[in-house]
């Protein structure tokens, strides 16, 4: 026994000597951290938040059409597509009334409903060619891929399940945020399923090596206990809301530990059973293991918390929530690694539990390591040819963010969108919005021309296959509003004018011929006019005249009344004076 097997670390020594109070530790506190919290797939659904971070581009335009619109202040978009054997009827719509009006009055969960197929002049655009689908626009709480958008998907889902479609109508619920909610379900179902099938390979394989039942159920125990511990620190910081936790993330944890916690297990293991064939003690071989692993697995275990922990740096977060849970759980595993591990293989070597059951110096293994150093060169060659064989497809990758087709078609969100593409253009139900802004109002016809412009030019750029606006409610250019249609239209209507103009061409001829005659009249009338206007001038003279010699009259009249009054008076006046003789003839006595 060389000196270096004979040394003793101190932490080593603490563990074998103390092995059962750290195996028991160790299961007191897996059972104490899974019981004063729920397990991490509630407490995961429970607190997870959104996938897409607000402040992307197309989130923050989302969430500013929303509010510009008065509609939601979240991203989650869901489509409530209508499909029948047949072509939508009165029936279908007022089923399609009374669940549009549910929707409304949930407000907790339904932020606005694009009622457009209850109304009679947009439903065209958001009905099939065939008539026999249709579609609304549902805005829900929460942001996609978070808890709250979740439980709003669900709850429209509910409300959907609760109104019974006429017969031959079905009722999906699909679209973006559904599709999320979808994905996240099924994954997280399908990874227990998953972790299952994993821990079945792993103990299948750990027969295989160590041909031992014990051994290979005591190398699943330690695996197990560092899952279980894992997963319960990560559900106690995630519902302490100390991290961040998405479905992704507890996904990924599960197999970072039972990947991580098998290596190190088998490094545990296999270290020991090198020692045991080199012909060390149980006891030697145990501080053999325990020290010349120890670094190797705090090493590793440190440079995969690191890694994962600067997930934590990027911005989406998908990625982002998976930095501190995976960190804290790696370093879960490293701890139970180097205390619970050696703890459990000192418990187990004094029973002869870890004892090599294949003799050293034989299997493929040893083969394997006598050829690549006997000829190295060549092995590195044929192996790197080997490598090279996986990276020849590798400049044909393309990315694909068709999400899909990572999950079954019997999914509801999948379902939902394969019957939209029954009846409407592929990928109807993921269309992008486009939003215009203008500092007044553009409600005109000028703006109007621009807002089909900008259509007309996001039209032809490649990939898009439809456009539909305020110029465009249908999806193509209003016929009334083309050029071709106006021109048309006014021949149209000149030719139904031509019998009016004609008739009013004849009834001006007529007004002609009657303003002529009416033109001669006032010819005449003016020389009557005239001529009378002379003789009131000649009347006007013979008037003056006439005044002149009333004048005259009235001046003589007035000469001879005054003569005929004097006369009157000296008349009067001699008849009653006494009359006397006079002295001699005179006329006046002789009268």
């Amino acid at each position: 026994m060389s000196a270096h097997s004979a040394q003793k670390p101190w932490f080593a020594k603490m563990i074998r000597k103390y092995s059962i109070l750290v195996v028991l530790a160790w299961v007191a506190f897996t059972v104490v951290i899974n019981v004063v919290v729920p397990q991490l797939e509630p407490v995961t659904d429970a607190n997870q938040g959104p996938l897409v971070p607000l402040d992307a581009p197309s989130s923050k335009a989302l969430i500013h059409i929303g509010e510009s619109f008065q509609e939601s202040d979240s991203n989650s978009l869901a489509m409530v597509i209508l499909e029948g054997d047949h072509k939508l009827n009165d029936a279908d719509h007022k089923f399609y009334d009374v669940l549009a009006s549910k929707l409304e009055n949930d407000k907790k969960h339904v932020q606005y409903v694009m009622n457009l197929w209850g109304q009679g002049t947009t439903a065209a655009g958001v009905q099939s060619s065939d008539g026999q689908a249709a579609y609304t626009l549902v805005r829900v709480a929460g942001d996609q891929g978070s808890t709250v958008s979740d439980e709003s998907i669900r709850a429209v889902r509910e409300l959907v399940g609760e109104v019974q479609p006429p017969n031959g109508v079905k009722v999906y619920v699909s679209g973006s945020a559904p599709l999320s909610t979808d994905m996240l379900q099924v994954g997280n179902q399908s990874m227990i399923r998953l972790m299952y099938v994993t821990i079945v390979i792993i103990t299948v394989m750990l027969l295989i090596v160590y041909r031992s039942f014990a051994t290979a159920f005591l190398t699943l125990l330690i695996v197990m206990v560092e899952l279980s511990c894992g997963r319960g620190v990560v559900a106690f910081l995630a519902y302490h809301k100390l991290i961040g936790i998405s479905v992704f993330a507890s996904n990924i944890l599960v197999s970072l530990i039972l990947g991580a916690g098998t290596d190190y297990a088998i490094f545990l293991i296999g270290r020991y059973q090198e020692a045991r064939h080199a012909g060390e003690d149980r006891e030697t071989a145990y501080y053999s293991a325990v020290k010349g692993v120890s670094h190797v697995i705090l090493g590793s275990g440190l440079a995969i918390a690191g890694a994962t922990f600067c997930l934590q740096f990027t911005r989406l977060n998908y990625f982002n929530t998976m930095g501190l849970p995976c960190a804290a759980a790696t370093l879960v595993a490293v701890a139970a690694s180097l205390t619970f591990g050696p703890a459990m293989l000192a418990l187990g070597s004094r029973f002869g539990v870890f004892e090599p059951k294949v003799k050293a110096g034989h299997g493929i293994w040893r083969k394997v390591g006598t050829v690549t150093v006997r000829w190295p060169g060549r092995i590195l060659v044929v192996s790197s040819v080997v490598v090279m064989i996986g990276s020849i497809t590798l400049p044909t990758y393309k990315p694909n963010y068709n999400d899909r087709i990572y999950i079954a078609d019997d999914v509801p969100a999948n379902q939902g969108y394969a019957a939209a593409d029954r009846h409407f253009p592929v990928s109807k139900l993921n269309s992008d919005m486009l939003m215009i802004e203008s500092d007044h109002d553009m409600r005109n016809s000028t703006d109007m021309i621009a807002l089909d412009k900008v259509a007309r030019e996001v039209f032809h750029t490649p990939g898009v296959a439809m456009i539909q606006s305020v110029t465009r409610p249908l999806g193509t250019p209003l016929e009334h509003s083309s050029f071709t249609y106006t021109m048309g239209t006014m021949g149209t209507k000149i030719n139904e004018l031509i019998p009016f103009l004609t008739d009013l061409t004849d009834r001006f001829t007529q007004m002609a011929d009657i303003t002529d005659r009416m033109a001669t009249l006032m010819r005449q009338q003016q020389e009557l006019t005239g001529q009378q206007a002379g003789a009131s001038h000649i009347s006007l003279k013979g008037a003056q005249e006439l005044k002149d010699v009333t004048v005259t009259m009235r001046d003589t009249l007035a000469n001879f009344d005054d003569q005929f009054r004097r006369c009157a008076t000296t008349s009067i006046g001699n008849r009653t004076a006494p009359i006397s003789p006079c002295a001699g003839p005179c006329d006046r006595c002789s009268i």
